[in-house]
């Protein structure tokens, strides 16, 4: 009698298919995990803090400069009336630094408001960091009155500094006669620069 033999064939395709119905529920999850995170946002994990800066006053300085007290000074005692060819006039002069930072002063220009017989063209100016202040001064610097500056050797003032200044004004010695009984006016203005410190 002939046996019957009964033969199983292992299959693969139950194991497969159990393999992807287990990645396609592990795809869902993670799906559903994605979308619940882009709901609620992902900061729940990461811990913060936060402070402020209170408010702070920032203030600016100041630069300013004075002449004898005044920021516009009359030189009244620089009379050029009593003197002749060869002959000088001084003024004593103070310049003080009044504002909060340190400047660099010197004078920017100077100009000729109004002359009588071309005085102007006969005068020298000297400018001497002295406080003895007499027409025999020397040092300083020297140039024409017309165009005369100091822009190139300024001086430097701390807050609340002064310097003892010198002007002189000479009339030339070969000042033709035509310039007699004459006067000038001018204006020197001076220039205070910041210093960066």
């Amino acid at each position: 009698m002939a046996r019957h033999r009964a033969t199983t064939a292992i299959s693969s395709r139950p194991r497969l298919s159990a393999i992807r119905a287990l990645l396609a529920v592990v795809v869902v999850v993670l799906i559903a995990v994605v979308i619940a995170l882009a709901a609620t946002g992902t900061s729940y994990a990461l811990w913060t803090s936060s402070t402020s800066v209170d408010a702070s006053v920032v203030s600016s300085g100041s630069t300013a400069v004075t002449i004898d007290g005044s920021t516009t000074h009359d030189l009244a005692s620089l009379d050029l009336s009593t003197i002749g060819p060869g002959q000088s006039v001084a003024a004593p002069l103070t310049l003080q630094n009044t504002g909060t930072t340190p400047v660099a002063a010197s004078v920017a220009t100077t100009t000729i408001i109004a002359q009588t017989n071309a005085l102007a063209n006969e005068l020298a100016v000297t400018l001497v960091p002295t406080a003895s202040c007499t027409p025999a001064v020397t040092g300083g610097m020297t140039g024409r009155l017309v165009g005369f500056t100091t822009s190139a050797s300024p001086v430097v003032l701390q807050p609340g500094q002064s310097m003892a200044l010198c002007l002189k004004v000479t009339v030339d010695l070969d000042a033709p006669a035509s310039t007699q009984n004459s006067s000038a006016t001018f204006r020197m203005d001076v220039s205070a620069t910041q210093v960066r410190s």
